[in-house]
């Protein structure tokens, strides 16, 4: 494909009239830039001919009333008319899904079983709301429900703890776990059996239906139709389960969130898990930051008559200060765990995301974390191939291990992270860098395409091999001096045939948005100087920031960290204003 074509000039000229051009042309390009519509303020200040009147007059340009046009009005945006109809089953899911709740908090907890084993999974003080309780409490009252948190607030072990009480009640309940990517529908299986396991008096029948949940991606949970972009499961064969629950929603773009909701029976239940504040899905749409931005005023906020029946089971008393003053949709139905198990009020690694997601980050913080006796932040202001060895050794430790299992293990442990995949100090770059450093020191040997100890990260599900987009696998020699590529695939280390791989990479470096729902251990974040990037974003720095869980390699200039923590990248939709 010729890169000098304009694609949006292309659709636009499908059109004869000249204002329709212009209205193409801007919702092309803002839907190539992740926003599902285009204000029409921008689009006046943008062009000088159109007029309200005359978009508002056109005869391409349709409204809620009228929704046979190529383009639709509302309010204050203009969509194409698939990207509306997305927006709007979304919104009328939502609606349908909470005008069928029937039970009341007080019916909820006459149901409910919460005797004293279940009741030790929760806090027990009274000094500090267990958000986690909270959580469980309105997602057995409500058939749609959101829980955001940031990393370590314990998204998963919520999750456990509901899953645990809803199998007390009912064993036979039908439940499915599905994320956007199949590395995360795998992580979230196998966190929420840690978790299960961890919960003190859970019988042997509950652990196994753990084992027995049924866990993969959202499209083949779905049943994509090879061809199209069609599903198995819809409004007329819509999915046989009680309980959907999504991982990483952060991730879900509009049109595969509209197909999921379209699968979901009024009278089930559907649960998203994301963090909020992590960048928004590569394709359009930023749903789960639009919904819990709605709920922003009276999130984690609750009527009276609710109140009273959290606190019927809460050691910490919720009083008149936890109440809404204002209601929409989705009040009560957005719960935000607060409290980070893995980053305390002390840890460098959560002050510092903290203040960049804040937009209160300042030159003397940077220089405050980096001196912290931790050394969990170690922060270098220049770019320089020096520094750069320092990070390198760490990747020694998986080409020296024995198994692959472990050499597994050892990589998944760090990483490199960088905002762009081609470029200065990009993928591309880290990833030749790193091989080349390993090569000097002799611990690799790349003069095949492929050679041991080559780490390579699968780009694009293969349902055959089981592999998903996001898997990572080392290749290796097996005991017949052959070469494989080794995969976790199941919770089964298994060796793969190189040459039956089609999409990969490798993988000493990924991008940020590659690492979303990703944890290592070290993780080396470089962000090289730019001016007014459209990649840059206070979500871009603190998502590549909370990837690492006990050390950062920060390599920035300051001046970009602070231009960074004031540029919000919150993708434009309607959710947010039609929801209120």
């Amino acid at each position: 494909m010729n890169s000098n074509i304009d694609i949006h000039l292309v659709f636009a000229n499908y059109f004869e009239d000249p204002i329709i051009q212009k209205v193409a042309y801007s919702c092309s390009e803002k839907l190539f830039e992740g926003h599902i519509c285009v204000s029409i303020d921008s689009l006046l200040e943008t062009h000088e001919d159109p007029s309200i009147d005359a978009l508002l007059n056109n005869k391409w340009i349709g409204n809620a009333d009228d929704l046979t046009k190529p383009f639709i009005k509302n309010g204050e945006c203009l969509y194409m008319q698939r990207y509306y109809l997305y927006e709007t089953a979304i919104l009328d899911k939502i609606s349908n899904l909470i005008s069928s709740e029937s039970a009341s908090p007080s019916t909820i907890l006459n149901d409910l079983v919460l005797n004293e084993k279940m009741s030790s999974w929760f806090s027990s003080s009274s000094k500090e709301p267990d958000w986690q309780l909270v959580a469980v409490l309105m997602a057995l009252q409500h058939h749609f429900s959101i829980i955001t948190g940031g990393p370590g607030t314990g998204k998963t072990t919520t999750i456990a703890k509901l899953l645990g009480i809803l199998y007390s009640i009912d064993p036979k309940l039908k439940i499915a776990l599905a994320a956007p990517t199949g590395k995360a529908a795998v992580r979230i299986k196998e966190s929420l059996i840690v978790a299960a396991n961890q919960l003190s008096g859970l019988n042997a029948d509950a652990r196994q239906h753990f084992e027995s949940i049924p866990s993969t991606t959202i499209h083949r949970l779905l049943g994509a139709r090879k061809g199209t972009h069609r599903f198995k499961h819809d409004a007329t064969q819509p999915l046989p389960y009680d309980w959907v629950i999504v991982d990483e929603s952060s991730m879900i773009g509009v049109s595969l969130m509209s197909k999921l909701m379209d699968a979901i029976p009024d009278d089930r239940h559907l649960i998203l898990l994301g963090d909020q504040n992590q960048l928004a899905a590569v394709e359009a749409g930023s749903l789960l930051g639009d919904m819990c931005m709605a709920e922003q005023a009276s999130r984690n906020k609750f009527s009276l008559a609710t109140l009273e029946s959290i606190n019927q089971l809460s050691p910490y008393k919720f009083d008149n200060s936890y109440s809404a003053s204002t209601f929409n949709i989705l009040t009560e139905h957005i719960v935000e765990l607060q409290k980070s198990y893995r980053f305390d009020s002390k840890s460098a690694i959560g002050i510092l995301s903290a203040k960049m997601l804040n937009n209160q980050l300042n030159i003397n913080d940077l220089m405050d974390l980096d001196l912290m006796n931790d050394k969990a932040i170690v922060w270098k202001k220049t770019y320089s191939s020096v520094d750069f060895n320092l990070f390198y050794p760490f990747y020694e430790a998986y080409i020296k291990a024995e198994k692959p299992e472990e050499a597994l293990i050892l990589f998944q442990q760090i990483r490199v992270l960088c905002p762009t995949h081609e470029g200065e100090f990009s993928v591309e770059y880290f990833n030749a860098s790193i091989e080349q450093y390993l090569k000097q020191r002799g611990l690799i040997h790349p003069n095949a395409y492929f050679y041991e100890h080559r780490p390579v990260m699968i780009t694009q599900n293969d349902y055959q091999l089981n592999l998903f987009n996001g898997d990572i696998g080392i290749v290796r020699y097996n005991d017949q001096k052959q070469l494989k590529v080794y995969f976790e695939i199941d919770g089964q280390i298994k060796p793969i045939d190189p040459s039956a791989l089609q999409h990969f990479e490798t993988v000493f470096a990924m991008t940020i948005h590659k690492s979303q729902g990703s944890e290592f251990e070290r993780v080396a974040l470089i962000i090289p100087q730019v001016k007014d990037s459209a990649w840059l974003s206070r979500e871009l720095i603190y998502t590549g920031i909370t990837r690492a869980k006990k050390q950062l390699f920060l390599m920035a200039d300051a001046s970009v960290l602070l231009q960074a923590s004031q540029l919000p990248n919150r993708n434009v939709s309607g959710i947010t204003k039609r929801l209120a």
